[in-house]
């Protein structure tokens, strides 16, 4: 989409493309960083995060989005998911002073942790060492399909990588700069 918008000028409206998917919207825009709200279509774009790295693993398991949905819902339902927006959005953007500031935030909120890491505790131990190699921050990706670490030096992250391809449960682990 990103090419088609860039290359042809297709202009579709973030309304329609959040019909395909919420997240359609802010991977077929131009926003690197971005507050996304409703169902993909409000993009609040953000200053970008500069001077990080991230790594990225990928296990061999598969993530079952909609079984992640329905356990997340099983959760509201027992009020074990109490945040409002308003609090999201707090907590959101101390996450990100505390990154642009090279300070640790540790691991990042994700709703689906509870849900998809029940009987898997690999994304525990990758966290354990995200902590033990310096990251400041790290958490889950999306419903489990992957989990991340942030670094601001190259050295620990390559610390990461070194004791994460010791992991037998990792198929991947991918560093951005």
């Amino acid at each position: 989409l990103m090419h088609l918008k860039a290359y042809y000028g297709l202009d579709i409206e973030n309304g329609s493309l959040s019909a395909v998917g919420a997240d359609i919207p802010f991977l077929a825009g131009d926003a690197g960083l971005a507050m996304v709200e409703g169902l993909g279509e409000k993009i609040r774009p953000q200053s970008p995060l500069k001077g990080l790295r991230w790594i990225i693993g990928f296990p061999y398991w598969r993530s079952d989005t909609s079984a992640a949905y329905r356990g997340i819902d099983d959760l509201r339902r027992e009020a074990k998911v109490s945040l409002c927006p308003e609090e999201y959005e707090t907590e959101a953007f101390e996450i990100l002073r505390k990154l642009r500031a090279g300070q640790a935030a540790g691991l990042l909120p994700n709703d689906f942790l509870d849900v998809v890491s029940k009987g898997r505790p690999e994304y525990f131990r990758a966290f354990e060492t995200a902590e033990s190699s310096g990251a400041l921050a790290w958490g889950l990706s999306g419903s489990g399909s992957a989990f991340f670490m942030v670094f601001d030096d190259g050295e620990l992250s390559r610390r990461a990588i070194s004791l994460l391809d010791r992991e037998d449960w990792l198929i991947k682990t991918t560093e951005l700069e």
